[in-house]
């Protein structure tokens, strides 16, 4: 376990929960939709750092960041009762 672990980190949309776990040089957010229904659009929004790269584990793609000054939006889909 991550000793900054954030169990709840903050997303955008509704029944879809974070986690964080920071570690030297890298974090993990585990993402999961509790919804019935799929979910699209902006989930989660990050501190954004130059030259940092996202990606979606579940799918195996690289996120586009969408930089809206110090934070980028993320955006993917997520399956309902999914991951």
């Amino acid at each position: 376990m991550s000793l900054g672990w954030e169990p709840h980190t903050p997303t955008r949309q509704y029944g879809v929960l974070g986690s964080k776990f920071p570690g030297a040089g890298a974090t993990l957010w585990t993402i999961v939709n509790r919804n019935e229904y799929d979910v699209a659009g902006r989930q989660i929004e990050v501190p954004y750092k130059p030259g940092t790269r996202y990606y979606d584990f579940w799918h195996g793609v690289e996120l586009k960041a969408e930089v809206r000054g110090a934070n980028a939006p993320l955006s993917f889909d997520l399956e309902a009762h999914g991951p």
